[in-house]
């Protein structure tokens, strides 16, 4: 029981990026076509294939980076070695911001090629690389951030402060915006 109720902070907290693409496909619908160069429903397509670009590197680096500092975090939280528990949460963030910046540039820069080489077939035109890419630009600048946050969720988890990155995180911010 008390692992039921504990898992539900965890669960808000992780579906943060989530909700932020859902509140993001809901409003991309709301354009009209003429804003979407005449493509009908193409603002949730949009939005959802530069979401899958931006999950690559997000789940290969921050992830990865998050998985190998939460048992360190854990220990060092677990002996009340605040700080080593501080030292640990500012390598993991050196190494995101080391893995994630140059990601993060050459997804804003290279937002258009990489898009027509992964999409740019068939039915995709150059109309739609041109939105694409612009979403995935959009993206590219929270790279780095939201790999910071996937990563600081496992720091208070590991100190069983469970709330504070649900209460805290951009939920709330994006469905104000």
């Amino acid at each position: 029981r008390a692992v039921g109720v504990a898992m539900l902070p965890v669960m808000l907290a992780l579906a943060t990026l989530n909700l932020n693409n859902i509140v993001n496909t809901y409003w991309s619908s709301r354009l009209t076509t003429d804003q979407l160069l005449g493509d009908g429903g193409a603002g949730p397509a949009t939005i959802y294939k530069a979401f899958g670009v931006f999950q690559l590197p997000q789940g290969i680096f921050s992830l990865a980076v998050a998985t190998v500092f939460f048992p360190l975090f854990a220990r060092y939280a677990a002996r009340r070695d605040m700080d080593g528990f501080r030292d640990a949460t500012v390598a993991s963030c050196r190494q995101i911001v080391v893995l994630l910046m140059p990601a993060s540039v050459f997804m804003f820069v290279l937002a258009e090629p990489i898009v027509q080489l992964l999409f740019e077939r068939g039915e995709f035109t150059a109309d739609n690389t041109t939105l694409v890419a612009a979403a995935l630009q959009g993206f590219a600048v929270g790279l780095v951030g939201n790999g910071g946050i996937q990563l600081l969720m496992r720091g208070f988890f590991s100190l069983r402060t469970l709330w504070t990155p649900a209460v805290t995180s951009s939920m709330r911010v994006s469905v104000l915006l």
